[in-house]
């Protein structure tokens, strides 16, 4: 299922034309490019993508940096998106595209509650047809309904890469041209601030859930209780932490794992997800402490890089910015997502249209299709696209489970059975990896080594989480462990936006750090330096 995705796909590459980028996004005849799909995964063509806006800019380099928390280096990679970038004469912009560029970059937030309210309280038209054909139309026919939250979505994370990057610049400036661990390090602790993060809210809120769970019925009967008695708890109750729990689901009920998959069920479809979390939690967290409002100069004064007077100056402008725009990005962020839950809404309800008028044996059959294929077997009942589907829906488990390198050349092929057994468990005492520091902090602890979210159930309070990549589903974790490694991400992936919230030492780019750590590895995680060591286990 691809039109949501497609559909974003389509609305970058329309803002790269409208202010003066390369529409290399969909531009070639032989293949596809910008974000794609392959084995059920997303990908990007990072050549096309870090070109749209030309190349060695300050817009390309802050894609880079955002994106993959460093500025690539590949040579090859280099030459390539070097070709793939618009010439200086094609990259001139007018002056109507610099002012919608300042104008994004300045006021991308501007109309984000008046969008916001515009999708709270869509129609949802597609959802009250009485036969399959009428709602596949009527789904097909909403697209363009959600121009507004995709372009917030688009606009936001483009100023913030710009911010991002103007941040960089200074203070690479400071450090003599050097982007290094210490500029690394002093952009995560610039950004660890109390600054009201859509994707941040999730934990906080359900920490705050948990505590208030804790205060209206004994912890220890709310954790023995079935996932089924505690939710009607939740719902039927009066208490403080009924109307918590209302609240949330009300303001987050649309986001999941994976949730910008149409298949995903959410935590609204489903809250008992969100029930065995808090059953988790709840006894396990303490009282958050608010964050005081930041002194600059105190800030200043914990850095590495050497400041003088300008870059200070330039720093007490730009920082807010920057803030104002991680804000922006994430609140742009949940927009789409509460876009695709309409669309999730509309395919669930078409799913369950088509079982009850016999075309697909089970509703979940619909999303191993293509649009065109769900066009076809409405209008002919064909065997053979249910025969295709099946056979997908059979190998989604297998697909779901591969891992890929984060830079890849040729076609994406996701690492083998051979790879994955041939690089196999060797303890070191003292093995140590060196990653990305995206938030600040230093602390010691429990490794709990996990790829999936099943798994993540486990985790003890004080643990550091070491895993592949985490999104929003990872989030009600967050409260209950020490500090967060991840193998993949940038400075503005999920595990690094919430951990700076939280206050949580995260290393991002430790490529191959659940291979070489096990679960109940003592280990020491260095939030300033980028590094994760193991150490003895303690008396």
């Amino acid at each position: 299922m691809y039109n949501a995705f497609a559909f974003k796909k389509l609305q970058k590459s329309r803002e790269a034309v409208r202010k003066g980028g390369a529409d290399n996004i969909g531009s070639s005849y032989y293949f596809q490019t910008g974000m794609l799909s392959f084995y059920n995964h997303m990908m990007m063509t990072v050549a096309e993508m870090i070109t749209r806006f030309g190349f060695d800019t300050p817009t390309s380099k802050g894609f880079m940096i955002s994106l993959f928390g460093r500025l690539l280096d590949d040579p090859d990679l280099m030459d390539f998106a070097q070709e793939k970038a618009p010439s200086e004469a094609d990259s001139q912009l007018t002056i109507r595209q610099k002012l919608e560029q300042y104008w994004d970059l300045y006021f991308h937030d501007w109309t984000t509650e008046k969008v916001k309210q515009k999708n709270d309280n869509y129609h949802l038209n597609f959802c009250k047809h009485r036969t399959s054909v009428d709602t596949f139309k009527a789904i097909l026919n909403s697209c363009s309904d959600f121009d507004e939250p995709f372009l917030k979505h688009i606009n936001s994370s483009e100023s913030s890469s710009d911010w991002n990057m103007s941040m960089f610049d200074i203070l690479s400036d400071a450090n003599k041209g050097n982007f290094n661990t210490d500029v690394y390090s002093d952009f995560a602790l610039l950004l660890s601030t109390s600054s009201n993060v859509e994707s941040a809210n999730v934990p906080q809120a359900m920490q705050e859930l948990a505590i208030q769970i804790g205060k209206d019925i004994d912890a220890q009967k709310f954790k023995s209780m079935s996932a089924e008695e505690a939710l009607k708890w939740l719902e039927e109750t009066t208490s403080q932490a009924g109307n918590k729990y209302r609240q949330f689901i009300k303001r987050h009920g649309h986001r999941c794992l994976k949730e910008f998959d149409v298949r995903s069920v959410t935590w609204g479809m489903n809250p008992k997800l969100l029930v065995n979390a808090l059953q988790s939690m709840v006894g396990s967290v303490n009282d958050i402490k608010s964050k005081e409002i930041d002194d600059y100069n105190k800030l200043f004064s914990e850095m590495h890089v050497p400041l003088g007077f300008i870059s200070r100056c330039k720093l007490k402008f730009v920082l807010p910015m920057c803030r104002k725009a991680v804000r922006g990005r994430e609140a742009g962020k949940s927009l789409s997502i509460k876009s695709i839950d309409h669309w999730r809404q509309g395919y669930w309800r078409l799913a369950k249209q088509m079982v009850s008028e016999g075309r697909i044996p089970e509703e979940g059959l619909l999303f191993f299709m293509t649009i065109d294929e769900i066009k076809e077997l409405l209008a002919t009942r064909s065997p053979t696209i249910i025969a295709r589907a099946t056979h997908r829906m059979k190998l989604f488990p297998t697909m779901e489970d591969y891992k890929f390198p984060e830079i890849m050349r040729g076609m994406p092929r996701p690492i083998n059975e051979t790879e994955e057994t041939a690089d196999t468990y060797e303890f070191i005492a003292d093995l140590t990896m060196k990653g990305i520091p995206v938030s600040q902090g230093v602390t010691k602890g429990y490794a709990r080594v996990t790829m999936n979210l099943e798994e993540a159930s486990n985790l003890q309070k004080g643990e550091i989480l070491i895993t592949y990549s985490t999104d929003i589903g990872w989030s009600p974790y967050f409260p209950i462990i020490s500090g967060v490694v991840t193998e993949l991400g940038g400075l503005i992936s999920h595990g690094a936006v919430v951990s700076r919230e939280y206050g949580l030492p995260c290393v991002v780019g430790l490529v191959g750090a659940t291979k070489k750590f096990r679960t109940g590895d003592y280990v020491l995680l260095d939030g300033k330096k980028g590094i994760l060591q193991r150490l003895p286990q303690p008396q």
